[in-house]
């Protein structure tokens, strides 16, 4: 097995707001769902290696 680390794009993200808890009581939050796979430069889409999530923890806290 190999790493190959290629420039991507194209990263796909939906956000679910949701003003309830699952208690039914007011707690206003944000679901982020976001799909590994990217877009290399020839077009293709691909899987991302779950790493490059894990580095950048700091930057989907941000969102």
């Amino acid at each position: 097995m190999y790493s190959l680390r290629v420039p991507a794009g194209g990263l796909v993200a939906a956000a679910f707001r949701r003003y309830v808890s699952r208690t039914g009581t007011p707690l206003m939050h944000v679901y982020l769902l976001v799909s590994v796979k990217c877009r290399r430069p020839d077009g293709a889409w691909r899987a991302s290696h779950a790493s490059v999530f894990f580095e950048n923890t700091d930057a989907w806290l941000a969102l």
